[in-house]
């Protein structure tokens, strides 16, 4: 999140293009919902998240849904939140993100902490090959060291890889299918998309997709990486 970024309500998502102020509308079920941010001034860690300096916060029919950042006495001084927030409200934990790349690249990086607390990792994936579909395959690096190679990707488009990363179980799985097939002249009008995704995963016996969670268990941690292969 830069200077930019989306809510996403009922899967209807709301792009927010400023740095500071206020929207409102009603969801499908007739609540009404606010949202406040300011990141306008917002500081930087080397990750593409704010780490301070900022505000966003949702209402539903007035009652806080979703508070991130760290300017809780401006708000308090605007009347978005009361002065005994912190005593109520319960903390939140990231879960899942979506960064989208866009253009002709085959390389495609970001930093991710894959629990909270964690450290920032810098997550590479290349496909590379040139032209040549015999030669394409997928690299996967973090910290900038390779963790595993997918050779033949033109009969690998798809798979799953479990690696291991503090201490935790992470599956990285992709679809790079549209990406290598998509014919030149469909990529011209229609972008060709390949998709990455890292999960976490509570050990080796949990199951990779559906796995079962009772209301104790924290949820896992989630990262999607798409790539569109736009047209000139």
């Amino acid at each position: 999140m830069g200077q930019a970024f989306t809510i996403k309500i009922n899967s209807v998502s709301h792009p927010i293009q400023t740095p500071k102020g206020l929207k409102s509308f009603k969801s499908s079920n007739n609540s009404h919902i606010s949202i406040f941010w300011d990141i306008s001034h917002a500081r930087f860690d080397p990750g593409p998240d704010p780490a301070s300096g900022f505000y966003i916060v949702v209402t539903v029919d007035s009652q806080i849904a979703l508070f991130i950042g760290d300017e809780r006495e401006k708000l308090v001084k605007l009347g978005i939140l009361k002065p005994d927030f912190d005593t109520h409200f319960p903390k939140f934990s990231l879960v899942s993100r979506r960064e989208e790349f866009s253009g002709y690249d085959s390389v495609f990086s970001t930093k991710a902490r894959f629990s909270d607390g964690g450290i920032l990792h810098e997550i590479s994936v290349s496909c590379s090959g040139g032209k040549e579909l015999n030669n394409q395959r997928l690299v996967v690096l973090i910290d900038k060291k390779q963790v595993f190679e997918v050779k033949r990707l033109r009969w690998n488009f798809r798979g799953n890889q479990t690696i291991f990363l503090d201490g935790s179980v992470v599956d990285m799985m992709w679809d790079v299918y549209d990406w290598l097939f998509r014919p030149e002249s469909a990529v011209e009008t229609t972008a060709a998309v390949a998709a990455f995704m890292f999960r976490t995963r509570s050990g080796l016996d949990s199951r990779l997709w559906l796995e079962e969670k009772t209301k104790q268990e924290k949820p896992g941690f989630s990262l999607l990486i798409r790539a569109r292969k736009n047209p000139d």
